[in-house]
């Protein structure tokens, strides 16, 4: 959780929120965070539950979207 770390590092006053497979949260949770980290891996998985998450984060409006995809690089050598 290595995002998760140098945001409440660097960046205290900003709210944090880690979505997974399995979260229930709301559109409005979702939304009411000032960060939101979605593990890529996750959303390309095919099944019900990220399609649901993908339905919710539709409905919201984000200022920037900042995709980290140097995981990949390191796990396909």
């Amino acid at each position: 959780m290595l995002w998760q770390t140098e945001i409440k590092r660097f960046a205290p006053w900003l709210t944090c929120l880690t979505l997974h497979k399995e979260e229930s949260d709301s559109v409005a949770d979702i939304a009411s965070v000032n960060i939101v980290i979605i593990s890529t891996f996750m959303l390309a998985n095919s099944g019900k539950k990220p399609l649901e998450l993908l339905t919710k984060l539709r409905e919201i409006h984000f200022h920037r979207i900042i995709l980290d995809e140097a995981h990949l690089n390191n796990n396909m050598s």
